[in-house]
């Protein structure tokens, strides 16, 4: 048996969250029952409910509406109700209205959830109304092959393709999702510089005065509000371009961070050569050569060849992970356009033709 589940993760890959696997399924199939021809939903299993007094209100208004059918007078006998604006509805129970409804060619307005037919049916008049339920679900578990009742193979396929889309336009979201806000929360201070450099002077010499290369890690400014807000809304292509635009965002950052790496390379070699500069100066001075200062001043060096390494993994590492969540999310990008696509030809059988031209997903 193969599930919805195994359906879309032929495609996707895995997709932990069964409940979502469900939910996007069963948002699926509504967006498809709501695009699909009047005429092809008659094809399927109808409900059907009567009344005989307004208003008419469909069960739990879990329906799509299709027909309304009111008798004329004879027993059994329906007359197809046709949809005015709810502003006729005076005119249409005036008898002396070219607009009046009547019992050969009765009418109907929508108002507060509920149909009103005219003339007003009654014990001898009922109405019928056909619809088709809504309020259908489809779980992450369920056959492929059997669910749901009733629906051809060729209608599953947009509700599938739908489906695919909408997870995987979650997971390019997810990679974005997955980088930390604040890559470089643990980075290493610099090493404090030695004290007591002796070289003959009156006081000790002071390399403190010389500004330590520091490692400036710019801003990650990243906002999942309007994903989260689009995603409420069951809006997936929104969110899809929120998401493109934390993308740029991301290869912008990416650029940034070699920006500081560089200056704090540049840094580095200005602080080595000044530090260089003023030992030498020291030394020309002085004459004097203190073996102490000289260990000390390797211990320093051999610290900042360590903390720069230290800057330099942290660096690479995060900008690996970069390279690495952008190559996913564009391959997710790639494969999510790949069954939009499919999906917008797939409905179109099922379309009305007024529909079609216009059709957005």
């Amino acid at each position: 048996m193969s599930t919805w589940k195994v359906k879309i993760e032929d495609v996707t890959g895995a997709v932990s969250d069964d409940t979502f696997i469900s939910n996007v399924c069963s948002e699926a199939l509504q967006e498809v029952v709501s695009t699909v021809d009047d005429e092809y939903l008659k094809s399927l299993i109808v409900e059907v409910a009567t009344d005989d007094s307004n208003p008419v209100g469909l069960p739990d208004d879990s329906g799509r509406l299709l027909d309304v059918f009111r008798e004329d007078g004879v027993d059994g006998r329906f007359r197809e109700c046709k949809e005015v604006p709810l502003y006729l509805e005076a005119r249409i129970q005036d008898g002396g209205s070219i607009y009046a409804a009547t019992k050969n060619e009765p009418l109907f307005v929508k108002k507060g959830g509920n149909l009103y037919v005219y003339p007003a049916p009654a014990a001898d008049n009922g109405v019928r109304v056909l619809y088709f339920d809504t309020d259908i679900l489809i779980a992450h578990g369920d056959d492929y092959g059997s669910t749901p009742a009733d629906f051809n193979v060729a209608l599953k396929i947009p509700i599938l393709y739908k489906a695919i889309h909408r997870t995987l336009s979650k997971l390019m979201i997810d990679v974005i999702a997955g980088l930390p806000t604040n890559p470089f929360l643990s980075l290493p201070s610099p090493p404090a510089p030695p004290i007591g450099l002796d070289f003959g002077t009156t006081g000790d010499l002071d390399i403190s005065i010389l500004s330590l290369p520091t490692f400036v890690p710019p801003n990650l400014d990243l906002s999942f509000t309007n994903i989260d807000a689009s995603l409420a809304d069951e809006d997936e292509d929104m969110a899809t371009a929120h998401s493109g635009k934390l993308n740029l965002q991301m290869s912008e950052y990416d650029k940034l961070i070699t920006a500081a790496t560089q200056e704090f390379e540049e840094q580095s070699a200005i602080y080595e050569k000044e530090i260089e500069e003023l030992i030498h100066n020291a030394e020309k001075s002085y004459d004097k050569k203190d073996k102490e200062a000289a260990n000390k001043l390797e211990i320093f060096g051999k610290d900042m060849e360590i903390y720069k390494e230290q800057i330099d993994k942290e660096v690479n590492y995060f900008k690996e992970l970069i390279s690495k969540q952008k190559e996913k999310y564009t391959v997710y990008k790639d494969t999510a356009d790949v069954y939009k696509s499919l999906y917008e030809e797939a409905i179109k059988a099922f379309m009305p033709e007024e529909k079609k031209d216009g059709l957005g997903v």
